[in-house]
């Protein structure tokens, strides 16, 4: 990890364990556009978090996958 989005992504893990809420990485190989990261509340609730550095664009597919959560019910 390096630059500003991944100091703020490591700080927001390191609060959420500490929270006792589990995080993954969500970058997988050939699966592009999905959030960085799912963090798995108490309670069955799961969150998802992308990091953009100020200014940062949503990237089309990025918006494809927002329209399939938001299909799904989830908030975007």
């Amino acid at each position: 990890m390096a630059g500003p989005e991944a100091k703020i992504e490591q700080k927001v893990c390191r609060e959420a364990l500490r929270l006792g809420v589990r995080n993954l990485k969500l970058n997988v190989q050939g699966q592009t556009g999905w959030p960085d990261r799912m963090f798995l509340i108490p309670g069955g609730k799961p969150f998802f978090i992308e990091f953009k550095r100020p200014g940062g664009e949503i990237r089309p597919k990025q918006e494809y996958i927002h329209q399939v959560l938001r299909h799904l019910k989830y908030q975007v």
